[in-house]
């Protein structure tokens, strides 16, 4: 009996240890409240198509799209998080019992075998009776210990189905909404080539600044030529000096490569890499002049802002992109989509959705300069998990 002891504490340490840290994990899932997250990103996303009469001027329906699309996109980061999360805990719990699985089995064995005696043959011992009296003592004691520790088990393993659950309706609502968004960046799309009031500077330099993206043989090259270039600056308003450690995240993502970590193929860039899922909005994320849109080398569609004299903001990876150069853009304003998925059906959708692998990773580049330096970007963004666009 004193080895099932050892055996029963053992085995129920190591219990515990996975509930306490499971229970954590709980507490901060359950007030997340991710359901409800997932429900009203939805819900925003449909009342921007169904509240806009269709003689909405192309500016409020621009911004109406474009808050619907972040809030929709924040909440499909929010129940990716959800999901990855309570997989982990699964995982933990599982792997702990399946390490204990003997020990467990031969454990609750021989208390069903005991349960099958008679009792007299139970505490017949073979030591007499002071060893009779100390075996029923420690089953005494350790009856209720095993029936509490199995409590606790329990009451877990069904906060972790309650998760579940919750992630399951959450992911529901999203899918629920998976047309609608596709609707929506459509009509934003076609809201953007109706706007006409954006204003513009030195646009009257597009044509020379496109054959300096042709002829430039890298993206520090052409960055350098940009600089040097005469242009008109935005009036004078709030500092970009001043904007570091506050701006937002360009896109819904998470860090793949910080500056100067080599990708998969040994390449090096000064800039970060954010991986972001097919379809993802990109905003502007300070006031800018757009200095440069359009395909350059191997970075798909490039988008150049110039935030403050001197100052230039790169972002590369876009399928699509908004505007023309020369245009003055708000912050928040959109910037272009970043490309598709290879199919767009529900199962797609929710495949994408649960996969947390390289599969669908859109890559976003960020590149920040200053006259002839690069400058590291992560200190400028807001820090990871404070900031609404980052997952």
């Amino acid at each position: 009996m004193r080895y099932f002891g050892r055996l029963f504490s053992a085995t129920f340490l190591a219990l515990a240890t996975t509930i306490w840290a499971t229970s954590l994990v709980a507490q901060e899932l359950a007030s997340a409240d991710l359901v409800e997250k997932a429900r009203s990103a939805v819900a925003k996303l449909n009342q921007s198509l169904t509240d806009l009469p269709p003689d909405t001027p192309a500016k409020e329906r621009v911004t109406a799209l474009t808050d619907a699309i972040v809030s929709y996109e924040q909440g499909l980061g929010a129940v990716r998080a959800g999901l990855r999360i309570i997989e982990l805990q699964k995982d933990a719990i599982t792997q702990d019992l399946n390490q204990n699985r003997a020990q467990i089995s031969a454990f609750l064995s021989v208390l069903t075998s005991l349960e099958r005696r008679p009792k007299p043959l139970i505490f017949g011992h073979p030591d007499g009776i002071l060893a009779n009296i100390r075996a029923s003592t420690l089953l005494a004691d350790m009856t209720p210990k095993l029936q509490e520790q199995a409590e606790v088990l329990s009451a877990k393993l069904q906060e972790i189905a309650r998760l579940d659950k919750a992630q399951k309706n959450a992911k529901d609502s999203l899918l629920a909404g998976f047309s609608a968004a596709q609707t929506a960046r459509a009509d934003l799309s076609k809201a953007i080539s109706l706007r006409g009031d954006l204003p513009k500077l030195g646009a009257e330099n597009t044509q020379r600044l496109n054959d300096l993206g042709r002829g430039a043989a890298s993206l520090e090259v052409f960055a350098q030529m940009l600089a040097d270039a005469p242009q008109t600056t935005l009036a004078a308003g709030r500092n970009f000096s001043e904007a570091k450690g506050f701006l937002p995240w360009p896109a819904q993502g998470r860090l793949l490569l910080a500056p100067s970590q080599p990708d998969d193929e040994g390449l090096v860039k000064p800039g970060l890499t954010l991986a972001t899922r097919p379809n993802t909005l990109v905003t502007a994320p300070w006031d800018v002049i757009l200095r440069f849109s359009g395909r350059f080398l191997n970075y798909d569609n490039l988008v150049i802002l110039e935030p403050q004299i001197g100052y230039l903001l790169i972002l590369g990876g876009l399928e699509t992109v908004y505007g023309t150069v020369g245009t003055v853009i708000k912050q928040g304003y959109p910037l272009g989509l970043m490309p598709g998925a290879g199919g767009k059906s529900d199962k797609d959708f929710v495949s994408l959705l649960e996969d947390d692998g390289a599969a669908e990773i859109k890559p976003l580049y960020i590149e920040l300069r200053y006259e002839s330096e690069t400058l590291d970007p992560m200190p400028w963004f807001n820090a990871i998990g404070d900031d609404r666009r980052y997952e």
